[in-house]
């Protein structure tokens, strides 16, 4: 069985768009920020992410969101 990394909504996966966000509390705006995941750790629960503004960040998964996951989870009913 494949070890997952977990974030707040799924398991995250390379390629995967991806939101997190940028707290006051760590000097920020409250905003959040998209991006895709290039990388994933899975023995630190860790994921990179490279931002659509160009910048690259390793998160801990638990803080980051995936991006429409109910729409993928759930196909939309005609």
């Amino acid at each position: 069985s494949t070890q997952s990394t977990w974030g707040a909504n799924g398991a995250l996966s390379v390629g995967m768009r991806v939101m997190t966000q940028f707290t006051r509390a760590e000097g920020g705006d409250d905003r959040w920020y998209q991006g895709v995941v290039t990388e994933v750790n899975v023995q630190k629960n860790t994921a990179r992410i490279k931002y659509d503004d160009g910048d690259v960040e390793v998160v801990e998964a638990p803080y980051i969101h995936i991006v429409a996951a109910a729409a993928q989870i759930y196909p939309p009913q005609y």
